[in-house]
């Protein structure tokens, strides 16, 4: 298991402790945001939303402290990797794109 999986599984529990945890990620990795989102927070919401197969309109406060199911948490933290160490572009994980 790499650090970042380690992290995310050992350490996070709910979707707010992750998401708060990828959008600084996503900002200390430097990544570039030109395919739909304009910053690590959005682009973070998206990608974690995606993985929950929830929707991805806005941040569903109604679940922001459930707890995440290590299926759930090791599901996100694929997806969080490949976006920083392959930096990937989140419509590509995704297999999604928003349009304004």
């Amino acid at each position: 298991m790499t650090s970042i999986q380690q992290t995310i599984v050992d350490e996070l529990h709910t979707l707010r402790d992750v998401l708060r945890w990828a959008t600084s990620q996503f900002s200390a990795a430097d990544l570039f945001y030109g395919h739909g989102n304009t910053d690590a927070f959005n682009e973070a919401l998206q990608l974690i939303l995606h993985s929950l197969h929830l929707p991805a309109t806005e941040f569903p406060e109604l679940f922001a402290d459930a707890r995440l199911t290590h299926a759930e948490k090791h599901a996100i933290a694929d997806l969080i990797e490949r976006r920083i160490t392959d930096r990937v572009p989140v419509p590509y994980l995704t297999h999604e794109a928003w349009f304004a």
